[in-house]
């Protein structure tokens, strides 16, 4: 009783970017007739890096682990004591010690 695959096939995935590139071209070639710029997808960037050098990508990359790690050590004994009032289903002999 097995049901068909639904998941389109490779050659069903081709055939369907064929005819959403004629489409965009048709619609590109009826806005260019009417006097209008087509629209264009947005480009992913292609930029530099904001630092000038690496030891300064270095040394701001340091700095925010650093201050990860101490947020991390400032909330991890509260997340701690949060997640030990949950009751551990795996333990057996602590499942009404809560």
């Amino acid at each position: 009783m097995n049901q068909p695959c639904r998941r389109p096939t490779l050659a069903n995935i081709q055939e369907q970017r064929r005819q959403k590139k004629q489409q965009e071209k048709a619609l590109n070639a009826k806005l260019r007739a009417l006097g209008t710029v087509p629209h264009a997808p947005a480009t992913l960037p292609n930029g530099c890096s904001a630092f000038a050098t690496i030891a300064e990508e270095r040394e701001a990359r340091a700095d925010a682990v650093s201050k990860q790690a101490r947020l991390l050590r400032q909330e991890l004994p509260a997340l701690l004591a949060q997640l030990e009032r949950i009751p551990d289903p795996r333990d057996p002999g602590s499942a009404g010690t809560s």
